[in-house]
């Protein structure tokens, strides 16, 4: 098993979307089945509080009709009672006036009549009060009990739709009373207002007033229960509205009060539109809370993911570059083994100089081992462990050379690095073959920027030999990477100097690296050219080389 598939495994398994969706759907559910709980206890409570409603308003329907239609038997009797007082007291009503003037005394102010009349015992009408239609009966052959009233019924039946009441006096002279349809609409319409409707049934069934009720809901449950009612007061259902009839106590009437379903199921559905709003919304912002959830942890999971094969990939990187430098490491003691058996001195130099190279790179993959970033080498340190290592090469343990670094930090990539540490490697090593023997021997190393290179000499454009040099410079010495510095000038990026000097016999006259047979000048020339960059050699108080280049 690789460890990136261990440390995946210890990191534990990505976050899976179906968790997510379940806990969604769960409470999808939940929510649901609160809100058809709720839904379906609260219309229970309405229709139950809407049935109350009914049986109460139709009780209060049937007491006021009770109370108003009361005042008119009332004045039926004082009517009777008084023409029997004028019978007995040999003063009774035979003629038009008299009975005129007992009508208007009773009933002129009474509400609820809209006609009034007068019969003798033989039942012959004698006088009318007359407030709207219809006519009064010249005759009168109802003789009811002492009280009583009725509705007539049958399409030609003079007073159709009203309810007429009727009074007998002890003399045997009689009173009619009636009592208008539009009386008792005006009634139903000031108690039930415009929410609910009444209806006002005769004993037969026959509808005597109504208001409200168009879809006839309450002669429809009536007409169920058959021709007589057998319970004094009940409720029910017909096409979704609520019916309460009652009968009343002293009229013969039954009284009807309908509920529409907008009426006492109004708030319900208004309930029911919040409700499934609220469920909605809460749902929706559950929803995106577990997603948000989701996407987080499975973000963290792969930050996770990406931080251990981070880890993985800088492990493997040190190791590495750590087996590169133990395979240096042993190059190197290849290396040094034959040079201890060699007796030719020319090919001693040869491999000591090769074991340099080799040092060169492998202090380069040593420090990448060894440092914080992997991708950055610590150029002053790599310097100074570099000079170490050729002091150590050269024979020079006890520092008797002078060797003075100016390294500016400069983040560098490793395919800078290791052309760069050879090209040191490769000219600190000539400085100590050739100037080695004169006495107090200095080495400058100079790196930075450009124009802030310490110590580095500034040339004048077009000079076809650096500031600061008296001596001549043959044109062959100067070196000059066209192709890099047209690049370097495009990409807009600063320039990098190396300067390399010393303080020995400088090159000879008639130096040519091309025509010589030194491998280092040449392997040099090459490294700049990796670099793309320009090389530049002059004498002054020595040999003094600049490198100049471009990070790529």
């Amino acid at each position: 098993m690789s460890r990136t598939s261990r440390t995946n495994r210890r990191e534990g398994p990505p976050p899976d979307m179906r968790l997510a969706l379940g806990v969604f759907i769960g409470a999808v559910i939940a929510v649901g089945l609160f809100v058809t709980v709720d839904l379906v206890l609260s219309y229970r409570r309405a229709v139950t509080q809407a049935e109350e409603l009914a049986l109460i308003q139709v009780q209060l329907v049937e007491q006021t009709l009770t109370n108003h239609l009361a005042e008119v038997r009332r004045g039926l009797a004082g009517a009777a009672r008084e023409a029997d007082l004028l019978a007995g007291a040999g003063s009774g009503i035979d003629d038009e006036a008299a009975a005129g003037r007992l009508l208007a005394e009773y009933f002129l102010f009474l509400e609820a009549v809209a006609n009034a009349g007068f019969y003798d015992s033989r039942g012959n009408l004698l006088a009318v009060l007359r407030r709207s239609e219809p006519q009064m009966p010249r005759e009168c052959h109802l003789c009811p009990a002492f009280g009583n009233s009725h509705h007539f019924p049958g399409t030609d039946t003079p007073g159709e739709g009203l309810l007429w009441f009727a009074h007998r006096s002890h003399e045997g002279s009689r009173l009619k009373a009636v009592v208008e349809e539009s009386y008792l609409t005006r009634t139903l319409q000031m108690i039930l207002g415009s929410t609910m409707g009444g209806v006002l049934f005769s004993r037969e069934g026959d509808v005597v007033a109504r208001w409200g009720d168009p879809r006839g809901h309450a002669a429809a449950l009536r007409a169920d229960q058959g021709q007589g009612i057998d319970q004094a007061l009940f409720s029910g259902r017909r096409e979704g509205s609520l019916v309460a009839v009652t009968r009343a106590r002293s009229l013969p009437l039954d009284v009807a009060v309908v509920l529409c379903p907008v009426f006492f199921l109004g708030q319900w559905r208004s309930r029911v539109i919040v409700l499934l709003l609220v469920s909605a919304i809460s749902l929706a912002v559950l929803g995106w809370f577990l997603r948000a959830v989701h996407r987080r942890a499975a973000q963290i999971w792969e930050d996770r993911g990406a931080r251990a094969l981070a880890r993985e990939r800088e492990l493997q990187l040190r190791e590495t570059h750590h087996r590169v430098k133990n395979h240096l490491a042993v190059i190197d003691s290849i290396i040094s083994l034959q040079v201890t058996r060699s007796s030719d001195s020319a090919i001693r130099h040869l491999l000591q100089d090769l074991r340099g190279r080799v040092a060169a790179i492998s202090l380069i993959h040593s420090s990448l081992y060894q440092a914080e970033d992997l991708g950055r080498v610590v150029f002053p340190d790599y310097c100074n462990a570099l000079v170490r290592s050729i002091r150590q090469a050269c024979g020079d343990p006890g520092e008797a050379a002078d060797i003075r670094l100016e390294v500016e930090d400069i983040p560098l990539p490793l395919e800078t690095v290791k052309p760069l540490g050879l090209i040191i490697q490769e000219l600190v090593m000539n400085a100590f073959k050739y100037a080695g023997d004169s006495p107090g021997l200095v080495v400058h190393l100079r790196f930075g920027r450009d124009g802030s290179a310490p110590g580095a000499p500034s040339e004048p454009a077009n000079s076809p030999e650096p500031a600061n040099s008296p001596e001549p410079i043959d044109p062959a010495q100067r070196i000059t990477r066209e192709k890099g510095k047209n690049q370097e000038d495009q990409a807009g990026q600063p320039r990098l100097h190396l300067v390399i000097s010393d303080n020995g016999p400088g090159f000879p006259d008639d130096f040519d690296p091309s025509r010589g047979s030194s491998l280092g000048m040449l392997l040099v020339e090459a490294l700049v050219d990796d670099l793309e960059g320009e090389m530049i050699r002059w004498n002054h108080e020595g040999a003094h080389i600049k490198i100049i280049f471009s990070l790529p």
